[in-house]
């Protein structure tokens, strides 16, 4: 049995017949952490509603590593090995309308402080593929972006966090 939604079948099914050419498709990432707090983000620029959750494009930006414009490695194998998904967090220093400092927090700790403090240690971490049949436009919905439909595409355990002063590194190992 599948987990997509027929609207995504359907374009799945059009794309592979050549009757679409054109999508696109954005990550969501749910982080729920070992104390019961859930983290949700998007590596769109707007908000996305998808499977009962508003993931936010607001705060904490995902894949964007200012120093070496790296983005999103996964690491997918055959046999028993552990797949890897390694993705950067960059959370904003500075709140660009209000001034104030450390604005994207996990908790009511500043979002690199509490990562490298051990916020995100064995958190649960899920990686889902919302898809749209073209690039949504203003006006946006503030209860976000409704996307055809979404396809999880990695779910594991955080294993290593490396911070430095403006970034995020974090491995995930998947459950095996």
């Amino acid at each position: 049995m599948s987990d997509i939604s027929p609207a995504l079948q359907q374009l799945f099914d059009d794309i592979v017949s050549g009757a679409n050419k054109t999508w696109c498709d954005f990550d969501l990432y749910t982080i729920t952490l070992a104390g019961g707090g859930v983290l949700l983000y998007t590596t769109a620029d707007f908000d996305i509603s998808a499977n009962g959750n508003l993931y936010s494009a607001g705060g904490v930006r995902v894949d964007q590593d200012p120093n070496k414009g790296t983005k999103t490695q996964a690491h997918w194998k055959l046999g028993l090995d552990t797949d890897t998904w390694v993705v950067i967090f960059m959370p904003r220093p500075v709140d660009p309308v209000s001034g104030a400092a450390f604005p994207d927090q996990i908790g009511n700790v500043p979002w690199i402080q509490a990562a490298s403090g051990g916020a995100l240690d064995s958190a649960d971490f899920q990686v889902d593929r919302a898809y749209f049949t073209a690039i949504p436009t203003w006006p946006m919905s503030p209860g976000g972006q409704i996307p055809l439909g979404t396809k999880t595409i990695f779910a594991g355990i955080v294993a290593e966090v490396d911070t430095s002063d403006l970034v995020a590194a974090i491995t995930v190992n998947d459950y095996r």
